[in-house]
């Protein structure tokens, strides 16, 4: 950290937080994510969910604040992730479905097109690649691993398949969602007015 202090310009003091120390910018953002995702979460029609569904959606909702301009950013033009992955947001790729979407994957029969084997595997949607193709990162309900297809289409959510997702998070051990710090204790989400670090008359929007 010392040689990149030293090699950035008008760098030459960082003030850095002490152990334990509360620092409101980070705990109005972390409670946002925090709260996005229980949004989210609460939304699906699931009592419990696999690992991956957890970390992709983890992953979706970092993204989506990172899309927008920060009023208190670098610039209130462009979004964070304008500047860093140089190019503009597609709303047609990464806003067609979202998290939790049951939907038919439809994957490549190169060889023979006329045989009886399956044109779709039933999946749950989690992502949009991150390629510049419109393709998507899938959840497969019959193995419980990552698929990626290029074509999919969404469908009503079957019984069968709410039942098999928590079939899924079951077999991992998965009981409910619970959020901990980095010494692993759990984080007990309290009224907003009382928790440390975080002032009143700041916006989430500030903070994002």
């Amino acid at each position: 950290m010392k040689d990149v202090i030293e090699r950035v310009p008008d760098m030459s003091e960082v003030n850095h937080c002490g152990s334990d120390e509360h620092v409101p910018e980070a705990e109005r953002n972390n409670r946002v994510i925090q709260e996005r995702f229980r949004i989210q979460y609460n939304r699906w029609p699931f009592k419990v969910v696999p690992r991956i569904m957890i970390h992709h959606l983890a992953r979706r909702v970092c993204h989506d604040i990172n899309v927008f301009p920060n009023k208190k950013g670098i610039s209130n033009i462009f979004s964070p992730y304008t500047i860093v992955n140089r190019r503009n947001f597609s709303v047609k790729k990464e806003c067609q479905y979202e998290p939790g979407d049951f939907l038919l994957g439809f994957q490549d029969n190169k060889e023979k097109t006329n045989t009886p084997m399956p044109r779709g595997v039933e999946c749950i949607y989690l992502n949009a690649t991150k390629d510049l193709q419109e393709g998507h990162e899938l959840m497969n309900l019959q193995t419980g691993g990552l698929n990626n297809r290029p074509v999919v289409k969404a469908a009503p959510m079957p019984n069968w398949a709410i039942r098999r997702v928590e079939e899924l998070a079951i077999a991992q051990g998965m009981k409910s969602l619970k959020f901990f710090n980095r010494k692993r204790e759990e984080i007990l989400f309290t009224d907003p007015d009382h928790e440390t670090g975080v002032e009143d008359d700041q916006e989430d929007e500030d903070l994002e």
